[in-house]
């Protein structure tokens, strides 16, 4: 049997080389498999954080237009209440930059930095 394996050497190294791949390749698949588990599960609970984000920011958007809608209001009854004419030019430009923050809250910053001088306040 020896004097067979020293004949055959070659074809005995391929087979243990083939066996030892194969062993390797098996391990690393399932390595692989592990990891794209744990890639779908972390997937999976990124997408629950986004829709708990979503439905955060829809309610904080839904509470802004509220303010909105009632700031409207408000300054509507102020104007056909006022009985001055300089009260009811500030009361339309209010509406007007209402109208503005609505679409453009930066905007608004840089109106009241042009107009009236007033800088962002930091917190």
């Amino acid at each position: 049997m020896i004097l067979w394996i020293k004949d055959k050497w070659e074809i005995v190294a391929s087979t243990v080389v083939v066996l030892l791949v194969f062993v390797l390749g098996r391990k690393s698949k399932q390595s692989r498999m592990v990891v794209a588990e744990a890639t779908v599960d972390l997937r999976e609970k990124e997408l629950e954080v986004e829709k708990e984000l979503s439905a955060e920011e829809k309610l904080a958007l839904a509470i802004v237009h509220q303010k909105y809608i009632n700031t409207r209001i408000s300054l509507r009854k102020q104007h056909r209440t006022s009985t001055d004419e300089l009260e009811r030019e500030v009361i339309n430009r209010k509406m007007e930059l209402l109208e503005i923050s609505k679409d453009n809250p930066e905007e608004i910053d840089r109106i009241l930095l042009k107009e009236f001088n007033i800088a962002n306040l930091e917190k």
